[in-house]
């Protein structure tokens, strides 16, 4: 309990400065919100996890794309279908580099059972909210509970080594 409160007032109190920092650069509002919430999420985790979760997370998916996308086409039945549509949706001969980690990110979602439809549309929206969700100590929305918990436990590395069925078996499948 304690922990939740310092990370609490830890968040307040970089989320006030960074705004005024960019109310000085002059920085459009909307846009403010999404940079000062950003780099608020980044130093707390660094300063509570001695890491830049950031960094890890897009490198751990980058690392994994080649296997993620070779898993989607060999799949089959109504998730295999739903995967081929959402690769549908990239130009693979000239992707591009986010919307390659969202089609992986979401594409997982799909393989556990999740559904990510109104969940997020960038990587970078997801990144950032499971690094809030982590460092508050919340519980992983339910509808995205399965992807998160694997990016958390078998992408990053961090928390507990136990895995529910269906997340060991996407994690042995990644790791063939």
């Amino acid at each position: 309990m304690r922990r939740s409160l310092l990370t609490h007032l830890a968040l307040s109190y970089f989320l006030e400065h960074v705004q005024q920092a960019l109310q000085q650069m002059d920085v459009p509002p909307p846009a403010m919100v999404i940079v000062a919430f950003s780099i608020t999420v980044n130093i707390l985790l660094s300063t509570l996890l001695c890491r830049n979760l950031e960094a890890d997370f897009f490198e751990a998916l980058d690392q994994h794309t080649p296997r993620f996308i070779q898993l989607f086409k060999s799949k089959k039945g109504s998730v295999g279908q739903k995967l081929t549509e959402l690769m549908q949706t990239i130009n693979w001969v000239t992707p591009d580099v986010t919307e390659q980690r969202s089609v992986v990110l979401k594409g997982i979602a799909i393989v556990l059972g999740d559904d990510s439809k109104d969940f997020f549309k960038t990587c970078f929206a997801v990144c950032l909210l499971f690094g809030l969700i982590y460092a508050l100590h919340f519980d992983y929305p339910k509808c995205m509970a399965n992807t998160l918990r694997f990016v958390q436990t078998v992408m990053l590395g961090l928390g507990t080594k136990t895995l529910s069925p269906k997340l060991l078996t996407l994690r042995n499948a990644l790791l063939e």
